[in-house]
């Protein structure tokens, strides 16, 4: 280390396990990042699969779907409300078929807005997002893995023909789904990792 260079200690909060700060420091030329990677490595991540923003869960396996199902038809699973923002907003239209999948679900642990919580999982996210037959399998199917009292459960889709990423935001009240369509971009002011908001997406 030259004269005039200096490490800075990062904090790493013991609030909630598994959460990191993925922050560069500079002090004059010099930058010191911590990353996922380093922290993992000496053991301040409990799970391979956790993120700055996330903390693994759990798995669960998803059946075979069909490209017909789509949210905004699907009234018997979604029976406290159902959003007509999913037809406003042209979702409403058939997707592929799927094969048996796992899906992942993760806990939120540091506040943030959906865009930052999803990018955490690495470059490569938009690869796991699930399709409309997908979530509302997982919802019919797994409901007993939805965080409930009406805090939120986050589900990234896309629909063939549109560029935009869609979040179906399903919350369990009275022992009722409820689901509204947000957009990626939508950020809330941020979610509250106190709140622990769940996340889920495909392996």
């Amino acid at each position: 280390m030259s004269n005039g260079e200096k490490l800075v200690p990062i904090d790493v909060p013991d609030k909630h396990p598994g959460v990191i700060l993925d922050l560069p420091v500079a002090v004059g030329e010099l930058v010191e990042t911590v990353t996922a990677d380093t922290l993992r490595e000496t053991g301040k991540i409990s799970s391979p699969n956790d993120t700055t923003y996330l903390r693994f869960v759990h798995a669960v396996e998803l059946p075979a779907t069909a490209g017909t199902t789509t949210i905004a038809r699907s009234v018997r699973v979604f029976t406290g409300f159902l959003s007509k923002e999913f037809r406003n907003r042209g979702t409403d239209v058939p997707g592929h078929d799927t094969n048996l999948a796992t899906a992942l679900v993760y806990e939120l642990t540091r506040d943030g807005a959906y865009a930052r919580i999803f990018e955490s999982l690495g470059e490569n996210w938009r690869a796991r997002l699930l399709t409309q037959g997908q979530i509302v399998a997982f919802c019919r199917e797994h409901s007993d893995s939805l965080r409930l009292g009406g805090y939120g459960n986050f589900f990234p889709f896309q629909v063939e023909g549109l560029t935009e990423i869609f979040v179906a935001r399903v919350d369990v009240v009275g022992g009722q789904l409820k689901v509204n369509c947000d957009y990626l971009t939508y950020d809330y002011g941020g979610w509250a990792a106190d709140e622990l908001h769940r996340v889920v997406v495909l392996q």
